[in-house]
């Protein structure tokens, strides 16, 4: 969540009032982390129910974060492990600023080069904090639709947390991807982002 990656905690909150579980118990979870709950959070995500191998994968990795520096690597382990199969990379790359050490870490003795391959995404990412500003000519709503394009939040979602149906935020993304001369959500992403280093 964006306002929770500025650290903007009170709006985090009202956001995620409007959430259901269990991506309000995962979100709430990251919140206590963020602000240094690392018990609270871990016992939060001991009643979080699980129903995909992506929801099992984030668990293990909001458990990591903020362990001791063995257990982190353990369960940042395990996460990869599971992930292997399926080939998931973004959810690692997008916990990249206290992950990569870890995923590092764990290069040399995989048996695979699945860590490596996850080592190499985090490396290749580009910073997506830049100031809204970068965005040129997005209006402020359509900057803060564009960031949230940049997580693994459905487009229900995304309507549910900024308070909009769903048709005004198709609306707000055909807009944004007209501006930006792109046809899909990625492409999106990778635009806005391409905007912000040219202005940095």
């Amino acid at each position: 969540m964006i306002a929770l990656a500025d650290h903007d905690f009170d709006r985090t909150r009202v956001v995620v009032d409007k959430l259901h579980d269990p991506y309000r118990t995962r979100v709430i979870a990251r919140l206590q982390l963020e602000i240094g709950h690392h018990e609270e959070a871990v016992a939060m995500l001991a009643h979080a129910v699980s129903t995909s191998v992506r929801d099992r994968i984030e668990v293990l990795l909001l458990r990591a974060h903020g362990a001791d520096d063995e257990t982190s690597l353990d369960l940042v382990a395990q996460a990869l492990a599971l992930a292997e199969p399926d080939g998931y990379v973004r959810i690692f790359v997008d916990e990249a600023p206290w992950l990569a050490p870890y995923v590092r870490r764990l290069v040399g003795t995989w048996p695979t080069g699945f860590a490596a391959e996850i080592a190499a995404a985090i490396v290749a990412e580009p910073d997506r904090r830049a100031s809204l500003q970068d965005l040129g000519e997005l209006s402020g709503r359509e900057q803060e639709v564009w960031r949230f394009l940049s997580t693994s939040l459905s487009m229900q979602e995304i309507a549910d947390a900024l308070y909009v149906s769903r048709n005004t935020l198709k609306s707000h993304v055909r807009s944004i991807y007209r501006k930006l001369g792109v046809s899909t959500r990625e492409a999106a992403v990778g635009r806005g982002n391409g905007m912000q280093r040219a202005d940095a």
